[in-house]
């Protein structure tokens, strides 16, 4: 990058970063959702003086995957042109599952 801005380029659109295992990732998000609505069931039954007893619909929101890609302060963080010095503050990527879930109380 160093060498771009160099020569002048002033427009650099990159590099994007992603994951590894995407797959791994969207799992472990959606067991994290549905402990999460776990925890809430128990927290309505509790207050109602009742308890969980099973989850009797699960669904999953299933919008169009796009991870969230933050280097918007990359431009921000290279030095003027000619310095040497250029780092990537790489932000973060985020993915996130929305699970709708149904629990029978007794």
């Amino acid at each position: 990058m160093d060498a771009l801005v160099a020569e002048g380029v002033n427009d650099i659109r990159g590099p994007i970063l992603g994951f590894e295992n995407v797959e791994a990732s969207l799992d472990e998000a959606r067991t994290l959702a549905i402990a999460a609505a776990r925890a809430r069931a128990a927290l309505y039954a509790r207050e109602l003086g009742m308890r969980v007893r099973r989850a009797v619909y699960v669904s999953e929101e299933n919008g169009n995957f796009a991870p969230r890609n933050d280097v918007s302060n990359l431009m921000n963080s290279l030095p003027p042109a000619g310095a040497a010095t250029s780092t990537i503050d790489p932000g973060g990527r985020k993915i996130r599952a929305t699970v709708s879930v149904v629990f029978e109380l007794e």
